[in-house]
């Protein structure tokens, strides 16, 4: 993976007074991933001696160092793009995080104040290199696993025997869960709420791929109660005995299943007990919440593109939840997905975000990317 670019962050006040700069330490690998699903999604596998380069896009008015976005583009082995390789643009959505961090280290050193409006501009700089120990610019980016293999399957008939849960964004690929699993989930969790703990586990499957279209889809086949760990009211911590009690069963199966993503139950009636339960299924926390936790966890054990988390919400033990988030765009974003042949559980599908006039949800969901005035997105600072 080439980058011969390091990549800062400016964070400027609502007026436009600059309040300082960070420098910033990149994670590639999810939007590397997400440029390698695409393609596989495509039906195109990379040729041998391939090799991957990260570019900035200036920003279309204000020309560099302002960027509005970077590419990842298939060079050869060389380095050298020869212009017939595939590409992938992202915006500059992909540093929100990143921002938002910044930002807050500037409230905790009093540099801004909890609450205040602030910009983020995103600006990139040619990396100061030796040349003859890094001539060639090579960014620490592990490389790609093996593809995961794939089962030829028709994506009609899923589609044919299934409904919509949730909202599905554009750009998402489908994930199909059966009905039978997802009630299973909700009763694990719904057992392990009246202990006022989280639970949780592993969901496994298949990756399947449409010839015809071309396009790859997954399948959930079954749920995996996830042993040995440690619930408590507000944690779920998986320990190297949950991992091999997991890998474990999948081969006792002896189906070729992969690992697609993970579940666990938010006991918000443990959490808000206080609180009557009409006010705790309103609650924020009854709908599309992700913990920076549960962020954590995703990154670090599930960063392929392809996996996926379901969320059972138990504010009350007859009005449970779920919600789900994925990958899109190499960040972790509530997304929807398909229930197969029904469900007690099919009916209670969150979350219930608002769709954008593009029919996605990011332009609401996230400090907007771009501005075609400025290049900096917009974001309210945590009171």
């Amino acid at each position: 993976m080439r980058n011969d670019y390091q990549y800062a962050l400016i964070i400027c006040r609502k007026n436009g007074e600059q309040a300082g700069q960070a420098s910033v330490r990149v994670d590639w690998n999810p939007a590397l991933e997400c440029f390698r699903f695409s393609e596989l999604r495509s039906g195109r596998e990379p040729a041998a001696g391939e090799a991957c380069s990260i570019q900035p896009i200036w920003h279309r008015n204000t020309g560099p160092p302002y960027v509005e976005g970077f590419r990842i583009r298939r060079t050869c082995e060389t380095g050298v793009d020869q212009g017939n390789g595939a590409s992938r643009a992202f915006t500059t959505a992909y540093f929100a995080d990143l921002s938002a961090k910044a930002a807050t280290a500037m409230v905790e050193k009093g540099i801004l104040e909890g609450g205040e409006t602030y910009r983020s501009v995103v600006v990139a700089y040619e990396s100061q290199r030796d040349a003859e120990s890094d001539s060639r610019g090579m960014s620490q980016v592990r490389r790609l696993e093996e593809a995961a293999p794939l089962k030829e399957a028709l994506l009609a008939d899923f589609l044919e025997r299934s409904a919509q849960a949730g909202l599905r964004h554009e750009v998402d690929f489908q994930v199909f869960a059966p009905g039978a699993v997802l009630d299973e989930l909700v009763d694990i969790c719904r057992r392990a709420g009246d202990r006022g703990q989280e639970a949780g586990g592993m969901l496994i499957g298949h990756l399947h791929r449409d010839s015809g279209l071309p396009d790859v889809f997954a399948g959930i086949t079954a749920q995996i109660p996830a042993r040995h760990t440690v619930g408590e009211r507000d944690r779920l911590t998986f320990t190297p005995e949950t991992w091999t009690d997991m890998r474990a069963a999948v081969e006792l199966r002896n189906r070729d299943e992969l690992l697609l993503g993970w579940y666990h139950s938010h006991p918000i009636r443990a959490w808000c007990e206080a609180c009557p339960p009409r006010k705790r299924s309103e609650c924020s926390y009854a709908s599309d919440y992700f913990s920076e936790q549960d962020r954590v966890l995703h990154r670090t054990v599930f960063p392929l593109p392809y996996h996926t988390a379901i969320v059972v919400n138990d504010p009350d033990p007859e009005a449970i939840t779920l919600s789900a988030f994925g990958w899109r765009e190499g960040r972790i974003e509530a997304r929807g997905i398909r229930v197969l042949d029904g469900g007690g559980s099919a009916g209670n599908w969150r979350p219930e975000f608002p769709r954008s006039e593009q029919g996605g949800n990011d332009a609401e969901r996230r400090p907007p990317a771009e501005d075609p005035e400025r290049p900096c997105g917009v974001a309210q600072l945590p009171g």
